[in-house]
């Protein structure tokens, strides 16, 4: 795709969220704020809600407002985040027009690795992924990273052409492909994408950040208990209890002090890297 005509599409989707939207929604636009007016015009943000009545309307028209962003907010029902992730991807052009997905609750940490890619290609390929680093509220300031993009893929730094879903299959739909119930959908299709698009780019610079809390959908101990009882598989049942232990006694303590303490674990051992925000 030639990079003069492509449209750039941050997608956040949330419900009842107002405190994590305006954390999202300030990131963005901040960033976006910061650069040239004519790089600015390539960026635009839809909003994905399911008739919240928390005030997060109120704030989207705030922002609004206060900003020559262009703003788009939709509703779909109310069906988990994963087919309010299927729903938006069709209200975006796909022929032109890179997406990515920060939720509420997500940062975007520093477009500059993004914007130097903009300005330094004639063309870009359907996906480009970046590093998404994590942090842990309180603790907010104080952010883990992989060592490079090629780790795990997260959604945050996930810049894709949605026409990809044609080819790889929508995020739902990956439980049907899969013909298993998985809880990692996006992982699952980003998998896909970056082991046969050949061209995608990948690059080793943070791009957002990822809020890991007790409340994550994605550390639901109820689920995972459920997918154990499912699965046959010896190793899976392991790794799936083992989850389940973790994930619960995080629930008691209000804080996911285990994965905290084992993400230091792997700064200590080389696996990850840490930086303190000012």
């Amino acid at each position: 795709m030639k990079t003069k005509s492509i449209k750039f599409t941050f997608i956040i989707v949330f419900y009842k969220n107002k405190k994590g939207l305006k954390k999202t929604l300030y990131s963005i636009v901040n960033n976006l704020n910061s650069i040239d007016q004519n790089l600015r015009s390539k960026f635009n943000i839809l909003l994905v809600d399911s008739y919240s009545n928390d005030g997060s309307k109120e704030l989207i028209n705030n922002f609004k407002k206060d900003s020559a962003i262009d703003f788009k907010h939709i509703n779909v029902e109310r069906n988990g985040v994963y087919k309010a992730m299927d729903e938006s991807t069709k209200k975006v052009n796909n022929k032109n027009n890179l997406i990515v997905f920060i939720n509420s609750g997500d940062e975007l940490l520093n477009l500059d690795p993004l914007i130097r890619i903009i300005i330094n290609k004639d063309s870009l390929p359907n996906c480009i992924t970046f590093i998404t680093g994590i942090n842990f509220p309180p603790f907010r300031k104080i952010i883990f990273f992989d060592n490079e993009a090629s780790k795990k893929a997260a959604h945050q730094s996930f810049v894709y052409n949605p026409k990809l879903h044609k080819k790889y299959g929508l995020y739902h739909d990956q439980t049907k492909l899969m013909k298993k119930e998985r809880m990692d959908l996006d992982y699952i299709f980003m998998k896909k994408v970056l082991k046969y698009e050949r061209e995608s780019l990948r690059i080793n610079e943070i791009l957002s950040l990822a809020e890991v809390t007790t409340k994550n959908a994605s550390r639901n101990y109820k689920l995972f208990f459920k997918l154990f009882m499912q699965v046959k598989n010896p190793n899976k049942r392991f790794f799936l209890v083992k989850k389940c232990i973790i994930y619960f006694t995080e629930s008691c303590l209000r804080f996911p002090l285990i994965t905290f303490l084992f993400n230091i674990f792997l700064v200590m051992v080389s696996q990850k890297r840490i930086i303190f925000l000012k």
